[in-house]
């Protein structure tokens, strides 16, 4: 060629009111689909071939993005088989502009022969790739064994002619043309059997959900089909449907891939993706509805055992307050009279009284622990009084209770969990905090709950290393958690702490 480019160029001058002659020589070794084209040198650089470099442009455009968002989805939707399709696009996506040309004109120029296997051996290998997708998302295997046996072969032989594509030129040039005469051939067949199953999987099946990915298809393996007819030479010039139609405005009239081939890749790329978006967003649905199952399922399992744990609580306090505390007040009683008779004893006086009050001491303290293990204030008057007999109850600690929620409107479950928050608090602050005064405020925020607890004590180090967690705090996590609650710690050293609760306006669960 006298000029590196992707097409023939003969420039000749021919001054106005002249003729001439030109004469071409054509090696009959090849398979032939050639235009002769004379043009205006400075309309066919500055009109027509601006326009095909346009489209050009908007094809590696639309090529390079289809890569990075279907790599992207590929990567979230953990859908793999979907590689193969994106190597179907990238390999197009090298073919047709290596068919078209550019690969001599950029590439190799010094070595034409490259010409006839390159884009031969990557027509091939997107072939393998795709149809590996297309395996893969009908999931052949099961769906149509028998028809997927055919798909095999037609892999092998797919692999076979891309090995001799590649070695083509150490073989005799009437042995190549043979092989591509039943190559494509058999693509041909392949093509139509393609369409015969796609219209039965439509038509006779009615599997109406893939019917648009199934033309894709179709439309695909047509292109295919007129390509081969293309290098068959079997006189089907105008089978280039696309070209046919935009032929008028002399858009791509140098283009040897068919505009139809090209035409049919967009429409796939586009509806393939679109399918891969509309897969991903039933799984992520799906994945979402088993999350919320599970959580679900996570949240009857906590409340079944909060209120397998107040139950036990209420049984227990019961056993404690009908039983146990029953028996030491009528003890103490015995004990009191037993004093009085033995008043003209001083010193054995002395003793039973001793034993009264460790009686009466004991006595305190298990009705204490029935308080804490069940309250009855709860369980009769409410969330509020019952924060207030807690906190009458904090020996040493002055507890300030302020509310302004309409804590009855609460469910009983929420408020169990509520009042639990607080005795946990409590009594960390009790244990831990060394404090003097402690303030509880359950706060109308806006139609959600605020539960603050703020102490004065002498708080701790937040950003300090942890080597445990208490119960009490876990516990509280916990029930924030099974309410659906914010929890926020803040503390300093010597600077008290401040916990706080925000429940969502629904509180109940």
């Amino acid at each position: 060629r006298r000029i590196p480019h992707r097409n023939f160029m003969f420039p000749a001058t021919v001054l106005p009111g002249d003729s001439a002659w030109f004469y071409c020589a054509i090696a009959p070794d090849y398979p032939l689909n050639m235009r002769i084209l004379c043009w205006d040198k400075s309309y066919r650089l500055y009109e027509q071939q601006r326009i095909e470099d346009v489209l050009m442009t908007i094809f590696f455009v639309f090529c390079s993005l289809f890569l990075l968002f279907t790599s992207i989805l590929i990567t979230i939707s953990r859908q793999y088989f979907q590689w193969y399709y994106f190597a179907y696009v990238l390999l197009t996506g090298l073919f047709i502009p290596a068919h078209l040309g550019l690969g001599f004109r950029y590439f190799w120029p010094e070595s034409p022969h490259l010409q006839f296997i390159v884009p031969a051996v990557l027509n091939n290998l997107r072939l393998i790739c795709g149809i590996q997708f297309f395996r893969r998302y009908f999931d052949l295997n099961k769906t149509a064994p028998r028809f997927n046996r055919l798909v095999q072969l037609a892999l092998w032989v797919f692999v076979l002619t891309a090995l001799l594509q590649a070695v083509h030129a150490l073989l005799p040039r009437v042995f190549v043309g043979w092989v591509l005469d039943m190559y494509f051939g058999f693509l041909m067949l392949f093509s139509v059997l393609m369409l015969i199953w796609a219209l039965r999987e439509m038509v006779y099946l009615r599997r109406r959900s893939a019917s648009w990915f199934f033309v894709v298809v179709v439309l695909d393996f047509i292109g295919l089909a007129t390509t081969s007819v293309q290098y068959l030479d079997i006189g089907f010039g105008s089978g280039d449907l696309v070209a046919n139609l935009i032929h008028c405005f002399g858009y791509t009239t140098t283009f040897f891939v068919q505009d139809t081939v090209i035409a049919f890749f967009f429409l796939e790329m586009l509806l393939v993706f679109n399918f891969s978006v509309r897969k991903y967003l039933r799984l992520l649905d799906k994945d979402q509805r088993a999350e919320l199952r599970l959580a679900r399922a996570k949240e009857q399992g906590l409340n079944a055992l909060v209120l397998g744990a107040e139950n036990e609580r209420k049984r227990i306090a019961r056993d404690l307050h009908d039983g146990a505390c029953v028996n030491l007040a009528a003890i103490n009683m015995k004990m009191d009279m037993l004093r009085e008779d033995l008043a003209a004893h001083p010193a054995l006086a002395t003793q039973i009284g001793n034993l009264a009050d460790d009686l009466e001491l004991t006595y305190r303290e298990l009705r204490d622990i029935s308080h804490d293990l069940m309250s009855k204030a709860l369980e009769k008057k409410g969330l509020l009084a019952a924060l207030e007999d807690l906190s009458q109850r904090m020996p040493g600690l002055n507890v300030q209770l302020f509310s302004n929620y309409p804590l009855e409107k609460i469910d009983p479950i929420v408020q169990i969990h509520l009042y639990r928050i607080v005795q946990e608090l409590l009594g960390n602050v009790l244990k831990h905090a060394n404090a003097h005064t402690v303030n509880v405020q359950l706060l109308d925020n806006q139609g959600n709950l605020l539960l603050t607890v703020e102490d004065d004590g002498q708080g701790f180090d937040l950003e300090a290393p942890i080597t445990g967690e208490g119960i009490g705090l876990a516990n509280v996590r916990a029930r924030a958690e099974v309410l659906h609650g914010h929890l926020h710690l803040d503390s300093r050293v010597g600077g008290g702490t401040f916990v706080s609760l925000e429940l969502a306006q629904r509180v109940s669960i």
